[in-house]
């Protein structure tokens, strides 16, 4: 009886011996996933941090002052719209500065326009009529402002100051804009000039 009693006992823990522990069989996974994830910490596996984004930085009023040039007196004035036309379009030809060619419908705007492509852009005159000027530039031209005070035009001519070892200046052609005016105002016009700041590198 001794004996069975002892048999049974060395069954018993056996059986334990090879029956599995639950809290082990979930502890292995756990640990497993745990030195996973230490493992790729380690390793750079964790997604980088989004760069933030790029941020446009505009140049102070005094910058770009100093970059141009306007007479006095046209303080009161507001520079008026030049069109934009597309590559391949031009307004083949204009009134001088201080006698524009003024177009008033879309039918005048399209026969002013001349363009290489099949296709001619559309102006939209909404409350405005065009004024169309011919001028020449001169060897120093550095650009043109045109501004209207409400009752006077000024094309502002910006000149460009020469530089040591500029190469001969040399004759200019003709261009031709478009500028933008209230329909049926009627305006005086005048030509100034300003000099730009010297930039000789």
């Amino acid at each position: 009886m001794r004996e069975r009693e002892i048999d049974a006992v060395g069954d018993d823990i056996a059986s334990s011996a090879r029956a599995p522990d639950p809290l082990a069989m979930h502890a292995k996974p756990l640990l497993l996933a745990v030195s996973m994830a230490v493992i790729a910490s380690a390793c750079g596996g964790a997604e980088p941090a989004s760069a933030p984004p790029p941020t446009t930085a505009t140049p102070p009023a005094t910058a770009i002052a100093a970059a141009t040039c306007m007479p006095p007196g046209l303080e009161a004035a507001h520079e008026v719209e030049i069109v934009r036309l597309p590559a391949g379009c031009s307004f083949g030809s204009g009134g001088s500065l201080t006698a524009p060619t003024v177009l008033i419908d879309d039918a005048a705007v399209a026969a002013a326009l001349t363009c290489n492509g099949p296709t001619t852009p559309t102006i939209p005159l909404g409350a405005d009529q065009l004024h169309v000027v011919t001028y020449t530039m001169s060897p120093a031209f550095g650009g043109m402002a045109i501004v209207d005070d409400g009752t006077t035009i000024t094309y502002v001519m910006r000149d460009r100051p020469p530089c040591p070892g500029d190469p001969m200046p040399m004759p200019m052609p003709s261009s031709a804009l478009a500028y933008r005016v209230p329909h049926g105002a009627t305006r005086t016009y005048r030509e100034l000039a300003c000099t730009l700041p010297r930039t000789c590198s």
